[in-house]
């Protein structure tokens, strides 16, 4: 905000004006152009809101990421291991 303030005032300083009619006019025709633009805008800014709020202030999300995918990796062996088991029983069966 500051920045843009800065940048204001050195517009000013140097004789530039803003035409707030041609930036309306672009504006409304993009929203013509683009009806979903008005509510994806918003959306979009909710949601980096949610994630910089959320996830910044917890050091557990990437924890439970790893613990997840620890505890499939362990189910996925368990159920190989016991079917390689029976294939092994299996062949090796003297009956």
């Amino acid at each position: 905000m500051l920045k843009m303030q800065k940048t204001m005032k050195k517009m000013k300083k140097k004789g530039m004006r803003i035409d707030m009619s041609k930036i309306t006019e672009f504006l409304n025709e993009l929203m013509v152009e683009k009806p979903v633009l008005p509510l994806l805008i918003p959306l979009l800014l909710v949601l980096w809101s949610i994630e910089k709020w959320f996830f910044n202030l917890s050091n557990w999300v990437p924890l439970a990421v790893a613990v997840w995918a620890t505890i499939q990796r362990v189910n996925y062996s368990e159920q190989s291991d016991v079917s390689y088991l029976e294939q092994l029983q299996e062949h090796w069966s003297l009956g």
